[in-house]
């Protein structure tokens, strides 16, 4: 039987992607609800059809929204354990923003692209947590924070320039102390086997 039989699961930025993979990947598993939220209702709804065809009796719902907002993470929160008479096993943080592409050099980068890029990758996740966790903490279950290197070294004005990573020390060392273990590692790209 596998980890994910009988479980309802939450998936940010599940309209591409490794968020894709991963509402089709859990409905394989045998997962019994699946909420999917994204930006894009259209993108998401071709996701929600895919899983429907591979698992036709799974409770999957679709929910257009920007983890970016504070009011927005309430409501996502809200619908799932509406949905899910209250009952969350998983909470997959996967929706991120890179910011401007090219990247510009640090003086010409727009403080509101940066803030939009935190309030995303950083906020989001926390105020996801910080709503779904009590719902969360009597029956258990787990919280998946996928983040990438995209942010580890760049060259600035000629000089390689670390930022850190969201991993486990990084999180523990600038801002999430008490996450004593990576929710995952790098699992590079997804393949059948």
């Amino acid at each position: 039987m596998s980890k994910l039989a009988g479980k309802n699961i939450l998936i940010t930025g599940a309209s591409q992607g490794l968020g894709r993979e991963m509402a089709l990947r859990f409905a394989r598993e045998g997962a019994a609800g699946l909420s999917l939220v994204a930006r894009h209702i259209d993108q998401l709804n071709k996701v929600r059809d895919e899983v429907r065809k591979l698992t036709p009796k799974i409770d999957i719902f679709v929910i257009e929204a920007d983890v970016s907002k504070p009011r927005e993470i309430e409501r996502i929160v809200a619908t799932t354990l509406a949905q899910f008479k209250g009952h969350l096993d998983v909470l997959v943080n996967n929706a991120s923003t890179i910011g401007p592409s090219p990247m510009p050099s640090l003086l010409d980068y727009p403080a509101e692209d940066f803030r939009e890029v935190i309030d995303t990758n950083l906020i989001g996740p926390f105020l996801l947590i910080k709503n779904a966790l009590p719902a969360m903490i009597e029956r258990g279950g787990s919280i998946i924070n996928v983040t990438s290197d995209a942010g580890q070294s760049v060259t600035q004005a000629g000089a390689r320039t670390a930022f850190p990573s969201l991993d486990s020390r990084a999180c523990r060392k600038r801002g999430r102390p008490s996450w004593k273990k990576p929710a995952c590692a790098s699992i590079g790209s997804i393949r059948e086997t």
